[in-house]
């Protein structure tokens, strides 16, 4: 279940509590500003304070949506939600997307049992390797891999990390079955 955003962890970070923070955005129009404008806001008042002040004021308006009961916790903007999962495997990049995409190959038109809407794409760019589709439901999926850091105790073993995501997922307990088909995918393509 997604919980609600760290306020405790947004005031150490900026050296604001969480009801001055609140206190900057409700004087600003809180509630009659959209997440933009509450973004804006808490990054002029984090200007100065920590390096990346953006990051933080994204956190904070998600934190004041959540508070104001405009956004539910993992709630995006436009109303969906998305879920997650990772596994770290013992191979490296290459052979790691070689897996996920033997093994969506192997179940055409299908993605965890859900169908597909059209053919899935691939990328790549220099840190990761991608597999995406839309679904006919409407939700998007993407599987990613990049290469993870070795462990110490082993640094000439390869390691890959793989997250699987699903997108444009309507209600929060569609994401809790999501959550769950994603990490079972996971297993599936690595045991």
């Amino acid at each position: 279940m997604v919980r609600p955003l760290n306020t405790a962890a947004l005031a150490r970070a900026t050296g604001m509590g969480w009801e001055d923070i609140v206190a900057v955005l409700e004087a600003a129009g809180g509630s009659r500003l959209d997440h933009g404008q509450l973004v804006a806001v808490a990054a002029a008042a984090f200007a100065g304070r920590v390096d990346n002040p953006g990051w933080w004021a994204q956190a904070a308006a998600l934190g004041f949506e959540q508070r104001i009961g405009r956004r539910l916790p993992g709630q995006r903007a436009d109303g969906t939600f998305s879920a997650t999962a990772s596994r770290t495997v013992a191979l490296d990049r290459a052979a790691a997307y070689e897996r996920v995409v033997g093994h969506l190959g192997a179940h055409p038109g299908t993605i965890a049992g859900h169908p597909l809407s059209g053919p899935p794409r691939t990328s790549r760019t220099a840190q990761r390797s991608f597999w995406r589709a839309d679904l006919e439901r409407g939700e998007r999926i993407e599987l990613g891999v990049a290469a993870a850091a070795p462990l110490a105790a082993s640094p000439q073993a390869a390691r890959a990390l793989v997250t699987a995501g699903a997108e444009k997922v309507p209600d929060p307990a569609a994401a809790e079955a999501w959550r769950a088909d994603l990490r079972a995918l996971l297993a599936g393509i690595f045991g």
